[in-house]
């Protein structure tokens, strides 16, 4: 029993070594996604687009804005009698100012999102790329490392491919 039991140990402990022997040395990297995002020239380009854009959606209002303040001026100066009907007038047009506000700012916000999502996936498409053509295991973000050796940062080499590669659109 005890032989067996000996047996069984020993066993054990081969196969411990064994395995350790023939597990490979994991190669990881880390990057700063953030870095990569914010020097990415594709991110600048598209910042662009949507300050354009923001600025198309934002000259319908600057034009209503004065209506009403024009309507607000006027309500100063007119009778009791038409206060009503001035008051009523300007409710509605303030009403649908904030409807078309509201509907430019949800325009906005997905033509941003739309935007971002396909930043990030090319982000993820060059790591994964570079991932594979440098046999890399693991690529971190450098938000989840406490430590990493400068050597195994590989933020400049993924904006380097990424900046390299990308074409914009005219």
């Amino acid at each position: 029993m005890k032989r067996g039991l000996t047996l069984l140990v020993l066993l054990g402990m081969f196969l411990s070594v064994s395995a350790f022997s023939y597990a490979k040395e994991l190669k990881i990297g880390y990057l700063n996604v953030l870095e990569v995002f914010d020097a990415y020239k594709k991110t600048a380009d598209y910042d662009k687009q949507l300050e354009k854009l923001q600025e198309e959606k934002q000259k319908p209002f600057n034009d209503m804005a004065d209506e009403l303040k024009k309507l607000k001026e006027k309500m100063d100066m007119v009778k009791d009698t038409e206060k009503d009907a001035l008051q009523k007038k300007m409710a509605g047009k303030a009403d649908i100012y904030q409807k078309k506000e509201k509907e430019a700012f949800a325009e906005l916000k997905k033509a941003r999102d739309e935007k971002m999502k396909e930043i990030v996936d090319d982000i993820n498409a060059a790591v994964k790329k570079y991932a594979q053509d440098n046999k890399y295991d693991f690529v971190l973000n450098e938000t989840m490392v406490v430590y990493g050796d400068e050597k195994t940062n590989i933020t400049k080499a993924i904006l380097d491919s990424l900046n390299a590669q990308y074409i914009p659109k005219k």
